[in-house]
């Protein structure tokens, strides 16, 4: 047996599903500033959510730990894309251009390099324990990248706030 659909399992996956439809419904409702980068931020949500109900629900360690390294995907694009989101929406998307851009990509791309390569180096996840008897989770002990990566999320989810909140 692979899987075991437990209630968080379950949970992450309902998200995943309602995401993929507030994605489309950004798109087919009328134009708003950012409508269609608030899509792209809602896939990267259901991905996240997706790769990460099928890690809850997986048993074999192996399948979780490939399955969280894929989750890693949604997991970075998430930031950048929301305050790509909320700097369009509020109208202060003019500084986001050129390196500027790029550079709004950086921490997503070494995150995702990070959690792909992180058998080499332990720097996100830096070993394992089983979770509580009779479940089959696996708790994830933390690396310093963890930490940065978690600094950065915040970072960002901070300014895109503040940018909304400021043209509220």
């Amino acid at each position: 047996m692979l899987w075991d659909l437990t209630p968080p399992a379950g949970l992450l996956l309902v998200t995943a599903a309602l995401s993929l439809v507030v994605s489309l419904l950004a798109l087919t409702r009328s134009p708003f500033p950012g409508d269609r980068v608030l899509s792209f931020v809602m896939l990267a949500v259901a991905e996240w959510s997706l790769f990460s109900g099928l890690e809850a629900a997986a048993i074999p360690f192996a399948l979780k730990l490939l399955l969280s390294k894929i989750e890693y995907v949604g997991l970075a694009a998430t930031p950048p894309l929301f305050l790509l989101f909320a700097a369009k929406y509020s109208g202060y998307d003019r500084w986001l251009r050129g390196s500027r851009y790029v550079a709004l990509w950086m921490p997503a791309v070494a995150t995702v390099a990070l959690a792909a390569t992180n058998d080499l180096h332990g720097w996100v996840w830096s070993s394992y324990v089983p979770g509580p008897a009779g479940s089959n989770a696996f708790i994830y002990l933390h690396g310093p990248a963890y930490y940065a990566i978690a600094s950065q999320v915040y970072l960002f989810v901070l300014a895109a706030c503040v940018l909304i909140a400021r043209s509220a």
